[in-house]
């Protein structure tokens, strides 16, 4: 789940936009929302879930000063010298793991840092794998 301040490209009347999932959530129902995937096509979202307005967000900062806001349990493509899998925040090792980004390439990550609390956002997608981009980042959704 990430924080309603992430930043996602949508398609929307054929138009591609940048939103916060926050301004994309209140155009629910309204008209049709695409998100980008990582291989920069677009899926249809089916549903955001807000998970409430108290929960913890953490800024997960990656190499080349990439970051994303985001609850305990969002959900990112990790590898490490483990090797590959998906992990969620809280489970993140710093300086081990890295985080896939959508141009393909894993970034190492450097921080976790808690930012306070706010409401954290879920999208659930008509694609099997529910993933799509946010901030330049793989996420994965519920």
């Amino acid at each position: 789940m990430l924080s309603g301040n992430a930043i996602a490209t949508f398609e929307i009347k054929q138009e591609f936009k940048e939103l916060t999932l926050a301004e994309a959530k209140a155009l629910q129902g309204t008209v049709r929302l695409d998100v980008e995937k990582p291989d920069g096509t677009t899926v249809l979202v089916r549903e955001f879930v807000e998970s409430g307005a108290d929960k913890e967000i953490f800024n997960i900062t990656l190499i080349d000063d990439m970051s994303i806001p985001a609850s305990k349990f969002a959900s990112f493509r990790t590898a490490s010298s483990r090797g590959s899998t998906w992990k969620n925040t809280d489970k993140l090792k710093l300086g081990d793991d890295a985080i896939l980004c959508t141009d393909g390439i894993y970034r190492r990550v450097m921080g976790r840092e808690s930012i306070g609390t706010g409401p954290v956002f879920n999208l659930n997608v008509n694609d099997r794998d529910n993933v799509f981009s946010a901030n330049g980042i793989v996420v994965r959704g519920a």
